[in-house]
């Protein structure tokens, strides 16, 4: 048999458990962008991919571009900017450079989504090249 005040401890320590479980919980998401044939980067080419957030809290997200080589040496400049309801996009700063020539992941800085909507865009430098883009990203509340 259960006394009354081992049973008020036992539910004090369930009504902590659960609290702390609560606090701990986070969403996730995916970004996800280019990764298809059509997907191609060639010499002064650009591309962009668009995304939306619509959570409530400021996520912290964190996004990398991966190029496949397909023949010559890639190399491109990746630029992101964000963007509050109809305002124009604005860049965030956070700029990619790369000149490798090889396959290669580059990643941004990870940041908060701050705003609504989001570009990525990539645009390829005069040298002659042929590159697979993938744009993966996540973010978690």
């Amino acid at each position: 048999i259960i006394k009354t005040e081992e049973m008020k401890k036992i539910l004090f320590l369930l009504a902590f458990l659960f609290a702390f479980t609560a606090i701990n919980a986070q969403n996730y998401g995916i970004i996800t962008g280019w990764g298809t044939a059509a997907d191609t980067l060639v010499a002064n080419a650009t591309k962009s991919y668009e995304f939306t957030y619509v959570g409530s809290v400021a996520s912290l997200a964190e996004i990398a571009i991966f190029t496949d080589s397909i023949s010559g040496a890639p190399a491109y400049t990746a630029v992101l900017y964000k963007k509050m309801g109809t305002f124009n996009y604005v860049t965030t700063g956070d700029t990619i450079t790369y000149a490798g020539g090889a396959d290669n992941v580059a990643h941004f800085t990870p940041f908060r989504l701050s705003a609504n909507k989001y570009k990525v865009t990539i645009t390829a430098d005069a040298t002659t090249q042929k590159s697979r883009l993938y744009l993966k990203g996540t973010y978690r509340q």
